[in-house]
C-alpha cells in the first residue's frame, strides 16, 4: 500500500496555498474539502452545488458505480467553500452545462483530475515536501499518497 502524508505534511501543503490570488482561494476550498471529507479526486471535481448541505454539515457525494452517500464536512472546509462561492466563483463566467459544478477552472468549466494532480504537485514543491506524491483517484481515500515512482 502507498504511504499517505502525515497530518503535519498535509498542513504544510494547505499552508503553501497562495491566498492572494483567486485560484488560491479555490484550491484551498478544494484541499480542505478533500481532506475533511476523504473524497477521491473524481468525487471532488464532480461535486455539485445542489449536493451541498453546509448548514447541517453534510455533502452528498456520487462515488464509484454512481453510488451516493452523505458525508460529514468539517468547519474549515465549509468556511472555505463559502468564501470560494461568495468571493471567487461569482466572478467566473460559467460555461453552459457547468452551472451546478462547484469547482471551476478560470474558463468556467469543471476541473479535470489532471488539474487537481498538478495543483497538489505544485503545492508539494512549494511546501518543501520531499516525497513523490499523487492524489488517489480510485480505490482508497487519502488526500494524497506518496509512492516511489519506478
Amino acid at each position: 500500500l502507498p504511504d499517505t502524508l502525515a497530518f503535519s505534511e498535509i498542513e504544510q501543503l494547505i499552508a503553501a496555498i497562495d491566498l492572494s490570488k483567486p485560484v488560491g482561494g479555490r484550491n484551498k476550498a478544494i484541499l480542505e474539502t478533500m481532506y475533511s471529507c476523504g473524497l477521491r479526486v473524481s468525487e471532488v471535481v464532480n461535486l455539485k452545488i445542489s449536493c451541498l448541505f453546509l448548514d447541517v454539515g453534510f455533502i452528498r457525494v456520487t462515488g464509484k458505480g454512481d453510488k451516493e452517500r452523505l458525508v460529514p464536512i468539517g468547519e474549515s472546509a465549509i468556511k472555505y467553500i463559502r468564501i470560494y462561492q461568495k468571493d471567487i466563483r461569482v466572478h467566473v463566467p460559467v460555461v453552459k452545462g457547468n452551472e451546478d459544478i462547484l469547482f471551476l477552472n478560470r474558463r468556467g468549466r469543471r476541473l479535470s483530475r489532471v488539474m487537481i494532480f498538478l495543483i497538489i504537485k505544485d503545492l508539494v514543491k512549494k511546501a518543501g515536501i520531499e516525497k513523490n506524491i499523487f492524489p488517489h483517484t480510485e480505490s482508497s481515500r487519502p488526500l494524497v499518497s506518496s509512492r516511489a515512482l519506478t
